[in-house]
């Protein structure tokens, strides 16, 4: 956890820099001691003989993801109270947020997400963060969840988890992604993937048709960058005396050549780079990389807005000699 109580029952955070030794759980009243580190993130932990479990079960991606998005948060002129805990709707708001809304301050609850979670759960904390007093929740989910998504390039197919699914079907705005290690946001669409309708012939010669069908799991994603600015929005079923509000970060400024390619040469000694409205994965595109790619060339595509990464790499298996030419294939970098 990375806010405790000090001797005089005033919340301090772990990441500040604090004097003395004398700290409690703020849930549970006992002991806990201050651990720094370069790298792990400054936190408390309970002294042995404790049986507090309010804060079990954290990883450090999640102590991270919480640290960073405070620090932002505050960078905004936000007001921000960590782990802000709410004993009657047993719930401990990761990032609670305080901001100007035209009348009068509005609250978020930010929830970071490392783990799997259910979507009754994600229904239960949302009400319980309503009846606190909050106008809406907003979910924060690192990269680690959707490790395969990092990679992908615009309308790629890859599978959601299902509280994912929810989020983005219940409310209509992008999932949020955190890289904390690039100290990053990203903004994700979920759009519906589908498959056309089609026809095979059995071995008596027999026509089947088969109907075409929405994907349950797998949704076509694009990837955006974000800025840590939350902004109010009216949610889908809202009615005349019926608010139903989310909010949501605000997408980082469109670039008009988002992508760059560099092409670093054996012989030449500055790399080349093109700015590229949209990334050469086309047929033509990249039938011409690949001969670069053979020739010894590394080849290197940049998404400017999210800090993505790809190089070109060969084809995993060789074809026979009658198929078409193998295509080199864009291979996503850590």
């Amino acid at each position: 956890m990375l806010v405790a109580l000090d001797r005089d029952g005033v919340r301090v955070e772990a990441g500040r820099h604090l004097a003395g030794e004398d700290f409690r759980c703020a849930a549970c009243g006992w002991s806990v001691c201050l651990k720094r580190g370069r790298v792990k993130v400054a936190h408390f932990a309970h002294l042995p003989g404790a049986s507090c479990c309010e804060s079990a079960g954290e990883s450090l991606e999640h102590m991270r993801a919480k640290a960073l998005l405070a620090q932002r948060f505050r960078a905004e002129g936000y007001g921000v109270v960590l782990e802000e805990s709410h004993p009657r709707q047993r719930r401990r708001i990761d990032v609670a947020v305080t901001l100007a809304g035209r009348r009068g301050p509005v609250r978020i609850a930010v929830e970071v997400q490392d783990s799997a979670i259910s979507v009754e759960e994600v229904k239960r904390r949302t009400v319980a963060d309503r009846r606190s007093g909050f106008l809406a929740t907003v979910w924060v989910f690192t990269t680690g969840r959707v490790r395969r998504a990092k990679g992908a390039f615009p309308g790629a197919e890859r599978r959601l988890p299902e509280e994912m699914r929810y989020l983005t079907n219940r409310w209509k705005v992008p999932l949020h992604l955190l890289d904390v290690r690039r100290e990053t946001l990203m903004l994700m669409r979920a759009t519906e993937a589908s498959r056309p309708e089609t026809t095979h012939y059995d071995q008596d010669g027999d026509e089947h048709w088969h109907p075409g069908r929405a994907l349950r799991s797998t949704r076509r994603i694009y990837l955006g960058g974000g800025e840590f600015r939350l902004i109010p929005a009216r949610g889908p079923y809202a009615k005349s005396g019926q608010p139903d509000w989310t909010a949501a970060f605000a997408p980082a400024p469109r670039l008009d050549c988002p992508w760059r390619l560099t092409v670093r040469s054996r012989d030449a000694d500055q790399p080349v780079a093109e700015s590229l409205t949209c990334p050469p994965v086309d047929y033509d595109a990249l039938l011409g990389l690949s001969a670069k790619g053979r020739a010894g060339q590394s080849i290197r595509l940049d998404h400017l807005s999210t800090g993505r990464s790809w190089e070109l790499a060969p084809p995993r298996h060789a074809g026979d000699a009658g198929e078409r030419e193998q295509l080199w294939r864009w291979r996503p970098l850590a």
